[in-house]
């Protein structure tokens, strides 16, 4: 009976933190409501495209609890699709405007930080495949900060990037190839450099998978 008695007091604990861990998913699933609600906000952001919001989720470098190791992405998605038609269309409405959005105030800026960071990476690799010309991270910098600056709402809630050489730029930029599957190639020196040379590297990348996809910077 005594050990009964001291064993009550765990039991409960445990009851309590499993209730809690129950009461933090969404519907009974493995993704939490944090992170499910930053995945809904990405992918409205994107003009509704889920793919966005799925890889999100399955990101390493991201915040929040890590989904499931045997969650697919096909899962995922049709996750993320269910939940958006279970939102009352009033709410979606005002999701994206964070003066009168009902998400939490880092659900906004999650999804903003990463939509944004997301399109910059399409704007690097069209720049690798393109024009086979690397993008310094100075030049980096400045069209993410051009992208935040013509945003209203990505202005009120995302901070400019300082300029290089600022020592917090370097950072940034290094934080964001991780995110978004950037790194940096290298070339032989000489002048010129072939631009096609440029171009197969970063078509190798994407074709081995090195990242989600591939970008060269300098």
């Amino acid at each position: 009976m005594q050990n009964q008695a001291s064993a009550k007091p765990s039991v409960r604990q445990i009851s309590e933190r499993l209730r809690l861990y129950k009461r933090k998913r969404w519907n009974g699933s493995e993704v939490s409501q944090w992170c499910l609600q930053t995945a809904l906000c990405i992918s409205c952001i994107s003009n509704y495209n889920f793919d966005v919001g799925v890889a999100w989720l399955t990101s390493k470098e991201r915040r929040g609890a890590p989904v499931h190791s045997d969650s697919t992405n096909d899962s995922l998605k049709l996750l993320l699709e269910d939940a958006f038609l279970q939102q009352p269309d009033e709410h979606l409405n005002l999701w994206n405007d964070p003066a009168t959005s009902t998400l939490p105030a880092t659900v906004i800026k999650t999804a903003m930080a990463y939509v944004q960071g997301n399109c910059l990476a399409d704007w690097v690799r069209h720049r690798n495949v393109s024009n086979g010309t690397v993008v310094r991270t100075e030049r980096l910098i400045e069209q993410y900060n051009g992208m935040i600056s013509s945003g209203s709402a990505s202005s009120e809630v995302l901070n400019a990037v300082r300029p290089y050489p600022h020592p917090t730029a370097r950072k940034w930029a290094q934080r964001w190839r991780g995110k978004h599957g950037g790194f940096v190639g290298s070339l032989n020196v000489r002048d010129p450099i072939d631009v096609d040379e440029i171009r197969q590297k970063v078509s190798f990348a994407c074709a081995l998978g090195r990242w989600k996809m591939g970008y060269v910077l300098g």
